[in-house]
């Protein structure tokens, strides 16, 4: 990590939790998924030059951009390991998750997932959806994704706690291991189910008929997929309900029970029960 005092020459940051808590997440995730196949290909990285300007992110993702890489998405976990917030408050029940706007974003599709996958493998442990791309006045590596048009998102503790982050008392113990192991938890749930998902619905659509609406979307190029039909109120941040559909391309709606303005979007769920990142939205209008 780097000292806050950009002019002090003397005292470290030893970074315990700024990131050793991401990159020794990222190390027993590589360990424990080098043990299975995927359909996609997972990288682990830990980047250099955050700090100083996002040097190692910013190398990557114009290289990979360069290349013509398919990178369906990046998440970032930069501070992972500490209960103790900045207030004195202690929480150990969630981590927040970061993410761009606006609203229906594909930043936003991507957290969205991974609440539901990451809070359905850990019961009683919450993953908050923060409506913005970081903390005010702070970053981190997933803005050079951002940068270059990828997906992206950050997880990051419940709150931040300035007395252990860029200076000499960012140190193991002051971190909780057991919380970081539910962190760690949340990221294998979401990335062994995305890594094997099929691509997300395209073209997803309202029409309407009679009275009712035809919600509709494009045939996935794999074949012998089902879905799920998800809703979001209009003050909801997540999915409040998901209906199963069958190899169906499309569903009739009736508006009647649905809340103006609600926002729906569709998962494709393969015969495993990988589901897909949730698709663009599109909204209900009475």
């Amino acid at each position: 990590s780097r000292n806050a005092d950009i002019d002090d020459a003397v005292n470290r940051a030893p970074g315990a939790n700024d990131d050793g808590s991401g990159v020794a997440a990222i190390l027993e995730l590589a360990r424990v998924f080098s043990q299975f196949t995927f359909e996609s290909t997972v990288m682990f990285v830990a980047f250099t030059g955050e700090e100083e300007g996002l040097f190692g992110s910013r190398a990557l993702a114009a290289d990979l951009k360069a290349s013509n890489v398919n990178v369906v998405g990046m998440v970032t976990n930069d501070i992972i390991g500490n209960v103790v917030g900045g207030s004195g408050q202690v929480d150990s029940l969630s981590v927040r998750c970061f993410s761009d706007n606006p609203s229906d974003s594909p930043h936003r599709q991507l957290a969205r997932y991974m609440k539901l996958q990451g809070e359905a493998y850990l019961p009683g442990f919450t993953v908050r959806l923060i409506a913005r791309r970081d903390r005010p006045g702070r970053g981190g590596d997933h803005f050079a994704f951002n940068e270059q048009g990828y997906t992206a998102a950050r997880l990051t503790e419940p709150e931040d706690n300035l007395n252990h982050q860029h200076n000499m008392d960012d140190l193991p113990e002051f971190m909780s291991f057991p919380y970081l192991t539910k962190v760690v938890k949340v990221n294998a749930a979401y990335l062994a189910s995305w890594a094997d998902a099929p691509e997300s619905p395209t073209n997803v659509r309202l029409t309407p008929q009679g009275g009712q609406q035809l919600l509709s979307w494009d045939k996935n190029a794999e074949a012998g997929l089902s879905y799920l039909v998800a809703f979001r109120g209009p003050e909801s941040a997540s999915y409040d309900s998901l209906v199963a559909v069958a190899a169906e391309t499309q569903v009739a709606l009736d508006p009647a029970p649905l809340p103006d303005g609600v926002f729906i979007s569709v998962s494709g769920v393969d015969a495993e029960g990988n589901e897909s990142v949730f698709s663009q939205e599109v909204v209900l209008r009475k």
